[in-house]
């Protein structure tokens, strides 16, 4: 059962950066925890879509040699976005992202930890998208003792349909400078059908 919560999860969260990235929304910079960390490096081009599902599969499964074997047989590469790590200093050294060292070796942590968080302050962007349930982003940022940087726009929220939240985010972005093409968002219903 937690592999495919695990799979359904990395498949959303898959999704809506592809939605994004089909509005023109590109990151400039990325941060992912526990399985979104996959999902954020299959999107700055670490590993594939189907290597980075692969390694988050293995890993809920918790059977580290699986793990350990998958995470040796899949190609890495450099990141095409800046992928900032979620793991202190002290837990995965200076191993790059796009080793399977670094996947070896990094907590599973369901929050950013505090260094992450630090190095995304640092970038001082204006917006920041996340990528999920406006209720667990919440729940994550009260008990950081120090503010976060920029506006933050869920993607998703519990009490609005999908499209709402997300229209929703893609405005504040426009009020923020950002330049939204809803053109392909809305593409499939503009489509007109011939009735009898």
């Amino acid at each position: 059962p937690s592999g495919y919560r695990t799979a359904a999860s990395f498949a959303l969260q898959y999704a809506l950066a592809e939605l994004w990235r089909s509005c023109g929304i590109e990151p400039s910079a990325i941060l992912g925890c526990g399985v979104s960390e996959y999902v954020a490096a299959s999107i700055a081009g670490v590993f594939s879509l189907e290597d980075g599902l692969r390694l988050a599969f293995a890993r809920s499964l918790e059977n580290s040699l699986e793990f350990d074997e998958r995470a040796r047989r899949i190609s890495y590469s450099e990141p095409r976005v800046h992928l900032i790590p979620n793991s202190d200093t002290s837990a995965a050294g200076s191993v790059p992202v796009n080793s399977a060292e670094y996947w070896l070796r990094r907590p599973d942590k369901n929050a950013p930890c505090l260094s992450a968080l630090s190095a995304l302050a640092t970038e001082n962007f204006i917006s920041n998208v996340y990528i999920g349930n406006k209720t667990e982003f919440q729940e994550w940022t009260r008990s950081l003792k120090k503010g976060l940087t920029g506006k933050w726009l869920a993607s998703l929220d519990a009490d609005q349909s999908g499209c709402q939240q997300f229209l929703s985010a893609a405005a504040s972005l426009y009020v923020l400078g950002c330049n939204p093409n809803m053109s392909g968002f809305y593409r499939d219903a503009a489509r007109t059908v011939s009735l009898p």
